[in-house]
């Protein structure tokens, strides 16, 4: 499921509401897979602009809404998850609230169970690696054994940093991105079952 767009969306027309306009493509470009807190610290240091405390509220109901009416699951996902034969998870950048709410409309939950780790529940979000190394651990799995399918690069930062192997979802323009930051980058699901058979990891 591709989110980003849709929280870009709200992101942009909320701030607009605050008298902030933003180019909508710069703005995911920028701020694809950051956190909320991120979002804020960030454009408050920029703009020297303090949100109103019920700002995040706002926006995740909002985000809900839009999400209800539009959010779908990426093509061919489902043909992977079914295929898998390993371990797999979630591991997000939102609060176990969204993950749940964002996989059920998609009707991904059953692909996941209980396996969902929010970045809220270790000491820091992404770019940094606390979540990826959570879920390892709660796998009883060493990083270097360990594979992340990201789209964001806040996430590949953070599989990288984490000692993972990457890979990078880039069906866009994001490519490049992806790639410098230390992805192995692919852009198209039904190409992934492949990219996880080729023998990366250590023995």
């Amino acid at each position: 499921m591709d989110s980003e767009p849709l929280a870009n969306r709200v992101w942009v027309e909320m701030l607009g509401e605050f008298g902030h306009f933003l180019d909508y493509d710069q703005s995911l470009a920028e701020f694809a897979g950051a956190s909320m807190a991120a979002r804020l610290r960030v454009f408050s240091e920029r703009f020297g602009w303090t949100p109103p405390r019920n700002f995040p509220a706002l926006f995740q109901t909002r985000l809900e809404k839009l999400m209800e009416q539009d959010l779908k699951p990426i093509e061919g996902i489902k043909e992977v998850l079914s295929s898998l034969r390993i371990p797999h998870c979630v591991a997000s950048n939102g609060n176990p609230q969204e993950i749940a709410f964002r996989l059920a409309v998609c009707d991904l939950d059953q692909y996941f169970g209980d396996a969902l780790f929010s970045a809220t529940e270790v000491p820091r979000p992404k770019p940094h690696p606390d979540v990826f190394l959570a879920a390892a651990a709660a796998f009883h799995m060493v990083p270097d054994r360990c594979a992340v399918i990201e789209d964001s690069l806040p996430g590949v930062q953070a599989g990288v940093s984490a000692g993972m192997t990457v890979f990078g979802y880039a069906p866009h323009a994001d490519a490049y991105r992806l790639q410098e930051a230390g992805a192995i980058v692919f852009s198209s699901m039904d190409q992934l079952p492949e990219l996880l058979l080729v023998p990366r990891f250590p023995n």
